[in-house]
């Protein structure tokens, strides 16, 4: 067998030997098995064995043709004296030629047989073709796993639903002052705190008492931030003197975010 090709063969079991009969059960056993991929191994594994395998023949060949290329010794024994003189003056194509005598007095020639130019032909298309199978095999290799890592992040992305924001919970309140002191004029004068999480979107607070025609309300600037949410309280309950006022949160376009139902009374 060729040399080239028993390197080959060497190489190919292997790498059979390496992933099949050791990596593989070994893989599996500890639960790093992929059942969707070539083997069962991880994903990319079989492209990096085929692009180092592309890696070694390419290494491989340039030294084999290099050492057919260099000739090969022949031999051309049992010459007399005058054949082995005629056989290296016809033959000086074939240098460095030379002989040596044997013990029978007969004459053995030792030469280099040169390739043609055939077999130098073949050889630079040979070298040729591994070269370009094996960049273009190794940039499939990286190319696949940038595009497989894209694709299954991709599908990650897609499949997974965006978190939804944190909601807002509103715990309890306290003013200040506390209680609340009613003015001579019946009005109150106070600063409004609401405690809980995710508070940042609270623009407003809206203090409702009553219910149909009787319906009270004031609305309030407020400023918040993820724990907390104030607004300075100055109005006349009117009409509403004594009932229950219960304690809204808006967000910027007055949309209600919480309610604490019945929490106050002035």
């Amino acid at each position: 067998m060729e040399t080239w090709l028993l390197l080959v063969v060497v190489f190919i079991a292997v790498m059979l030997v390496l992933f099949v009969l050791i990596l593989a059960p070994v893989y599996k056993a500890n639960g790093l098995s992929d059942a969707g991929q070539a083997l069962g191994l991880p994903d990319g594994s079989v492209r990096a064995v085929i692009a180092l395998a592309l890696i070694a023949l390419f290494a491989v060949t340039p030294l084999v043709l290099f050492n057919g290329l260099a000739g090969s010794e022949r031999v051309v024994a049992r010459l007399s004296a005058d054949d082995m003189k005629l056989f290296i003056d016809k033959n000086q194509q074939f240098a460095p030629i030379w002989s040596e005598q044997q013990p029978d007095k007969t004459y053995t020639v030792h030469y280099q047989a040169k390739p043609g130019d055939g077999a130098l032909d073949f050889a630079k298309q040979l070298l040729n073709l591994i070269s370009i199978l094996a960049t273009a095999v190794t940039s499939f290799y990286f190319g696949a796993k940038i595009a497989g890592s894209a694709s299954a992040q991709g599908a990650l992305q897609a499949g997974t639903p965006a978190a939804p924001p944190p909601a807002l919970a509103v715990k309890g309140f306290s003013t200040d002052p506390a209680p609340v002191v009613r003015k001579g004029d019946g009005s109150v004068d106070f600063a409004l705190h609401l405690s809980g999480a995710n508070m940042n979107a609270i623009q407003w607070i809206k203090l409702t008492a009553g219910s149909g025609n009787s319906l009270e309300t004031s609305k309030f600037a407020a400023k918040s931030n993820d724990l907390e949410a104030t607004a300075q309280v100055s109005f006349k309950p009117g009409s509403a003197q004594g009932a229950q006022w219960s304690i809204s949160a808006l967000n910027s376009s007055g949309a209600e975010l919480a309610t604490l139902t019945d929490k106050m009374a002035f």
